[in-house]
């Protein structure tokens, strides 16, 4: 494990499974302090963009989430919410990423809640670009924690504790975020700051994130209670700078980063080098809110949904989500006769040696790295995500 001494400890660790994640989130949460009522009521923010399985570098890693309910049941709290809300497009056209990504499954097994921050009560907040409605979980509650996604961001360069919040606000407010992104990002971590971050490390992704890059394996969590410092310490980490990441520059700017902290970040090595977003004079143009406004136009907007002006968009990079609207059915997972497999003990976010335990809960997870695991079922929209990243699931 290593230690990083800023003013506000962050702790890095090297897991190659659900139980390595288990181990160090329980060991770590010795480090603060939790509620002293085991009622109180406890907060889960993950990354749940959208539908993009987490092997893919998109969305929180479900062994991320297990492990952190695990060491808080562990301890005797019971009242947890998985909680975020999945951006205004995937949202808008009725997909349900809840079910697609399996919390839906998860929330099952280890009895707690789960909520679609979109969907759910709010309270009115100002930001810089005016009012916004905050999902209430977010802010009622005795313990936020944050479990963002390490990914590159091809706006703001890299989104991890802070960017994660985004999620916290409802439907088109969302896109309004966007009219001054880097100022709101800052904003955003000023009205609600989470009490606790855990960092999903384990497959990032990289290039044009957050929603078409491609994955690189990392086996990394990171933990820390500054959501400033954690983004700081990961510029440094994943080989970025200030300059890279306007919102880290602006905080600086705004005084959030203490003297001893910067001057701590210069002794600190980095670990990999992440592949930066390519430009994109498109989707610098068709991103401005102008152009996002109409596509929500009554009139315009079946014209987004299906057909050849989606995959114009997308063949121009400027939309990276891939609106499939077919969900799977897959019942079972099974090894091909014969064959062995260990990516189901690595990747199991429960824990399971084989798919074919009837505790599965089929995450896909196993099955999108290994051949040799089968499926009954139909793949739906899970075949455009092999197609579109399989080459790389199968080398994790």
């Amino acid at each position: 494990m290593e230690t990083y001494n800023f003013k506000d400890k962050v702790y890095l660790e090297k897991c190659f499974n659900a139980e390595d994640a288990f181990n160090f989130i329980d060991k770590i949460l010795d480090n603060y302090e939790l509620p002293k009522n085991k009622n109180a009521r406890i907060v889960l923010k993950p990354n749940l963009n959208n539908d993009i399985n987490a092997l893919a570098g998109n969305s929180t890693d479900l062994r991320v989430i297990t492990s952190v309910i695990r060491a808080l049941q562990k301890r005797g709290y019971y009242d947890i919410t998985i909680a975020d809300g999945p951006n205004c497009g995937i949202d808008h056209v009725g997909i349900d990423v809840f079910k697609r990504l399996r919390i839906d499954k998860i929330a099952e097994v280890f009895n707690v809640k789960y909520i679609n921050l979109n969907k759910c009560e709010y309270e009115i907040v100002d930001l810089e670009t005016g009012k916004a409605k905050i999902g209430k979980p977010v802010l009622d509650n005795e313990l936020l924690i944050n479990l963002p996604k390490v990914k590159t961001h091809i706006e703001v360069g890299m989104t991890i504790c802070m960017k994660n919040f985004v999620g916290c606000y409802q439907a088109l407010d969302k896109r309004n975020i966007h009219d001054s992104l880097v100022k709101n990002i800052v904003r955003m971590n000023e009205i609600k700051k989470p009490d606790l971050n855990i960092v999903d490390g384990l497959i990032a992704m990289e290039g044009n994130g957050p929603a078409a890059g491609t994955p690189k394996k990392l086996n990394l969590i990171l933990i820390g209670k500054n959501s400033f410092t954690v983004d700081l310490l990961c510029t440094k980490l994943f080989g970025f700078d200030l300059d890279y990441v306007p919102y880290l520059k602006l905080a600086l700017e705004k005084g959030h980063f203490d003297k001893e902290d910067l001057n701590y970040l210069e002794n600190v090595t980095e670990i990999t080098k992440l592949k930066r977003a390519k430009e994109n004079i498109f989707a610098k143009i068709f991103l401005e809110n102008f152009f996002i406004r109409l596509r929500y136009n009554k009139l315009v907007d079946p014209l987004f949904k299906k057909g050849p002006l989606p995959m114009f968009f997308t063949l121009l990079g400027v939309r990276q989500d891939r609106y499939d609207y077919n969900d799977d059915t897959i019942f079972r997972l099974y090894l091909r006769e014969g064959s062995k497999s260990k990516k189901c003990e690595e990747f199991c976010p429960i824990g399971l040696k084989t798919p074919e335990d009837k505790k599965c809960i089929n995450c896909l997870y196993c099955f999108m790295t290994d051949r040799n695991i089968k499926h009954n079922g139909n793949l739906g929209f899970l075949k455009g995500q092999m197609r579109r990243y399989g080459k790389y699931l199968r080398k994790l």
